[in-house]
């Protein structure tokens, strides 16, 4: 009988031990689920901003593109006018 009385003894004691830890599981899982938003947020906000590059990437292709065309175009025309120039001489 004393043997039973000491396990259970024994057991009421882990038990409130186990207990125990239920409060700081508690505190430790609210702590992550506010790290775990601030990650999602920020991932959130990393996603967007590296959409905004990319178009921003676009863009800037695009207008070299017309850059150059134009800059094409200018030069031709200044090739024109400089014949054009040279014939009426």
């Amino acid at each position: 009988m004393k043997k039973h009385l000491k396990e259970l003894i024994k057991l009421a004691t882990l038990d409130k031990s186990i207990d125990s830890f239920t409060p700081k599981i508690e505190a430790t899982n609210k702590k992550l689920k506010k790290v775990q938003k601030k990650i999602d947020k920020v991932q959130a906000e990393l996603y967007k901003l590296n959409s905004e590059i990319q178009g921003n990437e676009t863009k800037n292709k695009s207008f070299e593109e017309q850059i150059t065309m134009l800059s094409e175009q200018l030069n031709s025309n200044a090739n024109i006018n400089n014949n054009r120039k040279g014939e009426k001489v």
